[in-house]
């Protein structure tokens, strides 16, 4: 599944630790303290942090576009089969399938566009090398970091693009032929569920 990624680290320092149960909060204070192993600067740390903290946010949204994708493309699956009698719908259906298909796998007709589903496995490499050690992050994460938040940015865009346009209008016609529209919203909502877990 499409669960939530592991959050970055902390840095050494003190902060207050806060649980709600039944509407009452207990918080606690908490003191982090450095591995006296590290040679790590506090700058190189404070470094990690933030850009750890940058590629899980990109990561979480990665997460959220391919549980929504996963999402339609099951929605369109189960409606296909009541499609057959209709061609044009069907043909409709089709072309959304494969769209949804190169913004997940990417296309195999430009080898330079990686699809989805690598930029975030991508991203979520680079996540564990930041936090892998108390160091600089090495340049070729860095490279990765850069070549899978572009790929995964650009497939975000399509995907959003594809869900406002393409499969706003096949609803409208899958509404005109009588059947059941993949709810948009609903898509979202179990995405957010699942990678909010």
């Amino acid at each position: 599944g499409y669960g939530a990624p592991r959050g970055p680290r902390v840095i050494p320092g003190r902060y207050q630790v806060k649980l709600t149960v039944d509407g009452t909060a207990f918080s606690q204070p908490l003191q982090v303290e450095m591995d006296p192993r590290s040679k790590a600067t506090a700058a190189e740390l404070e470094q990690q942090l933030k850009l750890g903290l940058e590629i899980f946010g990109e990561v979480r949204r990665g997460r959220q576009a391919l549980a929504e994708l996963s999402a339609a493309v099951n929605n369109l699956g189960k409606l296909k089969e009541q499609l057959k009698g209709q061609p044009p719908l069907l043909a409709q259906a089709e072309n959304l399938e494969a769209a949804m298909g190169a913004i997940e796998k990417g296309s195999r007709a430009e080898p330079g566009t990686m699809g989805l589903e690598a930029a975030v496995s991508g991203l979520q490499s680079v996540l564990r090398v930041v936090e892998g050690g108390n160091r600089t992050t090495p340049e070729q994460a860095i490279e990765v970091y850069r070549l899978s938040d572009e790929a995964a940015k650009s497939r975000i865009a399509e995907w959003k693009k594809l869900k406002g346009g393409e499969l706003v209008e096949f609803n409208r016609s899958a509404q005109k032929a009588g059947l059941r529209p993949i709810e948009i919203s609903a898509i979202e909502r179990v995405a957010e569920t699942m990678t909010s877990q």
